[in-house]
């Protein structure tokens, strides 16, 4: 697929006067997509399309919405696995500033798609997946709640921890109705952990903790506290809890300083040393900034270095 072709398409979704245009363009981004193994140096340009493709979404004639969302999906579900580092800012990107809500629909279907073609890749960016699903189960569209809702379940089986396993329905329930909080922090609160824990574990954990921390009732402060402690003694990287501490950190803080019960004060303060602790936070409150080692940013000159090197 030379460049030349991509303008062309990009030209044909921009003809706001002629929806066969835009359809057809469609149609031919769709049809190059669907071939059964796509060459690497074709796939970076299908990728330069789906937020064209996604936007189409929100098109006021039907024939142009129903080509660009097969479109997406296909281009979505024929990428190399790998490349979904790259894929998901388009797709976050599309739900987050969707005009229209099929739009929204579609990104949730990409990322349900996703969860399919590349579990092992999308199991580490379960973190960046979670809060831009949970936006969407606030959504003010009955339509993309209930999507949203379904798309959580699935990325949540995604999580491999034992311990929360069973928990997992709960917690999204939380998400989306936080009047669930308190009860269920009282479930976790009797858990004992003892399964390692890792970024994705906390990703759908601090949203509750975080919630937890917040209530008013001084025993569910005092829970949400004790599963901060038990959870954290099971990192075993400060880079684990890095995304996490401008979140828990001064929630906890807070809680120690204007709690009145000694006991609850004291839970508190173990909850807040331990995490302290695994997370290397300094004296100052500073800590260890999250490391962008994996992200294109950083790999992209590496290798081009390297390439150049070579030739």
């Amino acid at each position: 697929m030379p460049l030349k072709a991509v303008e062309t398409f990009k030209k044909q979704l921009a003809n706001k006067k002629d929806a066969v245009v835009r359809e057809r363009a469609l149609e031919g981004i769709r049809a190059i997509a669907s071939h059964g193994t796509i060459a690497p140096g074709v796939e970076p340009y299908l990728v330069s399309l789906l937020p064209l493709s996604l936007a189409a979404v929100g098109d006021k004639m039907v024939s142009v919405k129903n080509a660009a969302q097969a479109a997406a999906l296909t281009i979505v579900r024929q990428i190399n696995p790998n490349s979904v580092k790259v894929v998901l800012p388009h797709i976050r990107n599309s739900i987050i500033t969707a005009q229209k809500w099929p739009e929204k629909m579609t990104g949730l279907d990409c990322i349900e798609t996703l969860v399919e073609t590349a579990p092992t890749q999308l199991s580490f960016l379960v973190p960046t997946l979670i809060p831009i699903v949970s936006e969407s189960m606030w959504d003010t569209k009955p339509e993309v709640k209930k999507k949203a809702y379904g798309t959580m379940e699935k990325i949540c089986k995604l999580i491999e921890n034992k311990d929360i396993e069973k928990f997992i329905p709960e917690l999204i329930k939380c998400v989306a109705k936080p009047e669930h909080v308190p009860e269920t922090v009282h479930l976790l609160g009797a858990t004992t952990f003892v399964t390692d824990v890792h970024e994705p574990t906390l990703a759908i954990m601090v949203p509750l903790l975080e919630r937890g921390l917040a209530e008013r009732e001084t025993a569910i402060k005092r829970k949400a506290a004790v599963i901060v402690d038990n959870m954290c003694k099971l990192v075993e990287d400060p880079q684990i809890v890095a995304g996490f501490l401008p979140k828990l950190l001064p929630a906890l803080t807070k809680n120690y300083e204007n709690m009145a019960d000694p006991e609850a004060r004291e839970k508190t303060k173990q909850g807040l040393d331990t995490l302290k602790r695994v997370g290397a936070v300094k004296e100052d409150g500073s800590f260890p900034k999250i490391s962008n080692a994996g992200e294109i940013t950083t790999v992209k000159p590496i290798l081009k270095e390297i390439i150049e090197q070579k030739h």
